[in-house]
């Protein structure tokens, strides 16, 4: 146990000189140094620290950029070993930085596997799935637009498979959501506007 703790507070004291900018851990699966990961997580619960809330903290990497949490690094750098093992310690998938993004929009641009996406799926709910970010766009929107690798619509199939849709698709939903939960006076007053309007432009057809 103190040996764990020592090692955890020399790790994070190495990182601090290396990296004076970062964030200890997020720089750890920033570099793909999947030891110093486990260690710096191993050690820190032998302190008696919340490794959830470590491992589901936004941070900053190398440069002191991102503002991004350890998992949304490693989803983005394609370190699939590194997701699993944030995921096994409860990494939090629901997340998200400044621009409202959780992990799934920052693995958009992977290209040689689809291990990533698979392990975020089967920790994420579907409001999280769909989830808009400031701009509007929802992570599938991102895989669409962007990602031009040759695994894009595997990728994407199994965001739908999961339930995902692209912003458009949900503003379609909400439409028609919206228009079912209307009063029934106001369906009414709908279904009359509706059958006066097609009455006018087909006089001689059937509304519907």
């Amino acid at each position: 146990m103190t040996f764990l703790i020592k090692l955890y507070n020399d790790i994070i004291e190495e990182y601090r000189t290396e990296f004076p900018r970062g964030t200890p851990l997020v720089c750890a699966c920033e570099k793909g140094r999947k030891e110093d990961v486990e260690d710096i997580i191993r050690g820190a619960r032998a302190a008696g620290m919340d490794v959830k809330a470590m491992v589901s903290k936004l941070g900053t990497d190398s440069d002191g950029d991102s503002g991004w949490t350890p998992l949304m690094v490693a989803a983005s750098k394609e370190l699939s070993d590194i997701v699993k093992i944030l995921l096994d310690n409860n990494a939090d998938t629901a997340t998200t930085d400044e621009g409202g993004e959780n992990a799934l929009y920052t693995a958009w641009d992977n290209q040689t596997t689809t291990t990533i996406v698979r392990l975020l799926l089967n920790k994420m709910e579907l409001k999280d799935i769909n989830h808009k970010d400031t701009s509007g766009r929802v992570p599938l929107d991102l895989y669409y637009d962007f990602n031009t690798s040759p695994i894009k619509q595997q990728l994407i199939d199994l965001i739908r498979q999961k339930g995902g849709k692209r912003a458009s698709e949900l503003a379609e939903v909400e439409k028609i959501n919206g228009i079912r939960l209307l009063p029934k006076e106001k369906l009414e007053k709908l279904y009359n506007t509706l059958n006066e309007k097609y009455k006018k432009e087909f006089p001689n057809g059937t509304a519907l």
